[in-house]
């Protein structure tokens, strides 16, 4: 990520700016700001992780007070695909749930809701 934002020539302010129009506790709420920017690609199981992917989401559709409502759980960044997995970093969650850890899924896992991007270029 540290690249990207030095690749992209964003000046602090604007770095800034992506900070407050994006960040959240929450990862349904993040997904949904990144959504509104066109940030975000729902997953087709089995599919490919797609160019630029920076995050990783988890969960899917709930009952929420009568309303289905879209309820994500979890949120991972994304390294890189491995042939039918794709491998993250993260944390919070499964064994590591006390450290940051590298993960692997696999694609075709029906909790995975989708992919966010940065608005950026990715560079590699």
């Amino acid at each position: 990520v540290r690249r990207a934002l030095i690749a992209s020539n964003a000046d602090a302010m604007t770095i800034s700016d992506w900070r407050r129009t994006y960040a959240s506790g929450s990862c349904t709420t993040l997904w949904e700001r990144l959504e509104r920017h066109g940030l975000v690609q729902k997953h087709t199981p089995g599919g490919d992780v797609p160019a630029g992917a920076y995050f990783l989401f988890f969960g899917g559709m709930k009952m929420k007070d009568g309303v289905l409502a879209l309820d994500l759980y979890h949120v991972e960044a994304v390294d890189r695909q491995i042939g039918a997995l794709v491998q993250t970093i993260g944390g919070n969650s499964g064994p590591h749930a006390d450290m940051m850890a590298e993960n692997r899924h696999l694609l075709t896992d029906p909790d995975i809701w989708g992919w966010g991007r940065l608005p950026y270029d990715r560079v590699e």
